[in-house]
């Protein structure tokens, strides 16, 4: 075989194996599902309501209990005196009553996350090329409601958050087609949900414009077909009577979702670890 020969079967064996390997590689980042969401993300969280009375927690309702036994005692222990006093006539000179004040007063006020001020973010830390690195997936497409109690924010609620996996987007196409199609199946499994089930911290004190209140949200993260409780360190901030700004954090595992992530020979030392971030913007909504 000639020199030249030689050469250009040299140079056809390393197009075939570099070949080989862009097409290994393309399979392993690509087949990514579908990118478009079946429906408007505000559609599909559910929505709290003024209309429905606030949740009522065990401590508030024993507070409430305690509050009219003191109020009851302090009516007999009155009475009693006016007795001891004179009868009938001392108890016409007892100061009228004032008018009682309507303690059921609704302070609650509702506000809708705002899509254009808010965003979702899950980041995981990896090896990419022999340097650290972490990978940022982030989106809009949230949703979800939140009722704050001002005379009483410890009466406050957060219903139902929903998010459109397949909107999540990295700094890598490739990356997002493997997010989508082989790591969330969001052909599959399109919303990841979180209901809360408990907010721990909240303060009894009213709330007034510029104030921040600091606390925890308990619930429960579904992830595909997995659902499993987590808590979000939360903080939110009333800028006026028709914004709030807040952030909410939390971290977990995404194995314990079920969750495999195939990684190209470029990247190594995939954390396990998965750290949820939420910045919103809400809006007061008038019903």
């Amino acid at each position: 075989m000639s020199r030249r020969n030689l050469i250009i079967v040299i140079a056809l064996l390393i197009a075939f194996g570099l070949g080989v390997g862009a097409g290994v590689l393309g399979l392993l980042w690509s087949t990514g599902g579908l990118e478009t969401e079946s429906a408007p993300i505000a559609q599909v969280a559910p929505t709290l309501s003024l209309d429905n009375p606030p949740p009522t927690q065990p401590s508030t309702a024993l507070d409430a209990i305690n509050s009219r036994l003191d109020t009851i005692s302090g009516q007999l222990d009155a009475l009693s005196t006016a007795v001891s006093a004179g009868g009938a006539a001392a108890m016409e000179t007892q100061p009228t009553p004032a008018p009682a004040t309507d303690a059921s007063a609704d302070t609650r006020a509702l506000f809708r996350i705002s899509q254009d001020e808010s965003e979702v973010r899950f980041l995981i830390d990896e090896i990419l090329a022999g340097n650290p690195n972490t990978v940022v997936a982030a989106t809009n497409s949230v949703a979800g409601d939140i009722i704050i109690d001002l005379s009483n924010p410890a009466q406050s609620q957060v219903g139902q958050i929903a998010i459109n996996a397949r909107t999540f987007l990295t700094d890598n196409e490739f990356r997002d087609d493997s997010i989508r199609g082989r790591i969330l199946r969001t052909d599959e499994f399109e919303f990841i949900t979180f209901a809360p089930t408990a907010l721990q911290g909240l303060p009894d004190a009213p709330v007034a414009p510029g104030e921040t209140i600091e606390f925890q949200i308990v619930g429960d993260l579904t992830v595909k077909d997995v659902t499993l409780p987590i808590t979000f360190d939360a903080s939110v901030t009333l800028v006026d009577d028709g914004r709030i700004e807040g952030t909410a954090r939390a971290q977990t595992r995404y194995p314990d979702f079920g969750i495999t992530i195939r990684t190209p020979p470029i990247v190594s030392g995939v954390s396990e670890d998965l750290i949820l971030e939420l910045d919103f913007v809400a809006l007061a909504v008038t019903e």
